[in-house]
């Protein structure tokens, strides 16, 4: 028919975790709409879906909720958005490695000064100039984009002052 099957087997482990995330909390949202609005429900989500997936929608009204009320009504779209927001958002840990090594007479207050601006980061020794960075966040992408900006940062500074810097794998 209309459907399509896709598989996850040739994406990574990453995307495959944040696609079956996403797939739960949209049978979550639809659950939940189907809970208020009761009768109607099947409707409402099939309007949602003629533009974006019930997750999307949802996501978006909860910072704009008018095309929510428009939808449901006020009263409906009251309660829904207050479940919304009562709902803990699952934090993600991303973790990378690197190795940050200098021939430097001075080379420990180096390593020091490198890591030393960094915030919201988690930086633990490993062993041998190895470094773990760890960072949480609600997003995945988001983390990945500010841990990717970390080891940016650290990476000039690197450059700055003679020290040599690898992304482990």
């Amino acid at each position: 028919g209309e459907n399509i099957h896709l598989s996850l087997r040739r994406v990574t482990g990453k995307e495959k975790k944040e696609a079956l995330e996403k797939y739960k909390q949209e049978k979550s949202y639809v659950s939940l709409i189907k809970s208020i609005i009761g009768e109607k429900a099947n409707q409402v989500i099939e309007e949602i879906n003629k533009e974006e997936s019930p997750y999307d929608f949802l996501e978006r009204a909860k910072t704009n909720s008018e095309e929510l009320e428009k939808l449901v009504g006020k009263v409906n779209s009251e309660k829904i958005l207050s479940i919304l927001k009562e709902q803990k958002q699952k934090k993600v840990t991303l973790k990378k490695e690197i190795k940050l090594t200098t021939n430097e007479p001075n080379g420990l207050e180096l390593i020091k000064k490198a890591f030393e601006k960094i915030k919201n980061t988690k930086i633990n020794y490993i062993s041998g100039g190895l470094y773990s960075l760890k960072k949480e966040s609600d997003d995945i992408k988001k983390a990945d984009n500010e841990l990717k900006e970390v080891i940016l940062e650290i990476e000039k500074f690197a450059k700055k002052n003679k020290m040599e810097l690898s992304l482990q794998q």
